[in-house]
């Protein structure tokens, strides 16, 4: 029953097929703040009530959701937000499966600190050039994430120590970046 009976659910309980949209959380293989296409909606109708599912893209990336408005926003044509962030290499499938593990650290100043380690230290991943290379790749995908986010924290890496640090501004929430960190290290599996 795609799109039928529109009345069964609130309208924020739909999307309009093509329309942009953001994802407010990390959930279903959606990433908080990132930009998505929607293709297809759905209402479902069993003895639970009526339930919506949706496909959105991300550039070659297809999710498809259930109950979508709990974890995504329309972008209206006159939305105040900066245009979309295309998909770039940086946020493709290449971090999955990689050699590499993350550790989450908090320096004594309270700064996130991210360590990375090669999970084979005799394997061909473990070459120095390797691991930096792979750091300032998430180096860059979380600087991206942070202007989306508005975050004033500071995106470091320090390639002798294995090291991507997230150095709090003024304005920054400890809890925030901690939770940034986190979500950073689920995104790379």
């Amino acid at each position: 029953m795609s799109n039928s009976n529109a009345n069964d659910l609130p309208s924020d309980h739909l999307f309009t097929v093509g329309r942009l949209v953001r994802s407010r959380v990390t959930a279903q293989g959606l990433r908080a703040g990132r930009y998505y296409t929607v293709e297809m909606t759905n209402q479902m109708r069993s003895f639970l009530g009526t339930f919506t599912t949706a496909s959105v893209r991300d550039g070659e990336e297809v999710h498809h959701l259930k109950n979508p408005h709990m974890a995504l926003q329309e972008v209206g044509p006159d939305a105040t937000d900066e245009p979309p962030i295309p998909a770039t290499q940086a946020e493709s499938p290449r971090f999955h499966n990689r050699p590499y593990a993350i550790k989450a650290e908090r320096t004594f100043s309270g700064h996130q600190l991210l360590r990375v380690i090669a999970k084979n230290p005799a394997g061909p991943f473990a070459m120095r050039r390797k691991i930096a290379a792979f750091m300032y790749e998430v180096a860059a995908d979380m600087e991206r994430q942070s202007e989306q986010l508005g975050a004033s924290w500071t995106i470091s890496v320090d390639v002798e120590s294995e090291t991507v640090l997230i150095a709090l501004g003024a304005n920054d929430d400890a809890a925030r970046a901690a939770q940034f960190a986190a979500d950073v290290i689920a995104s790379l599996g």
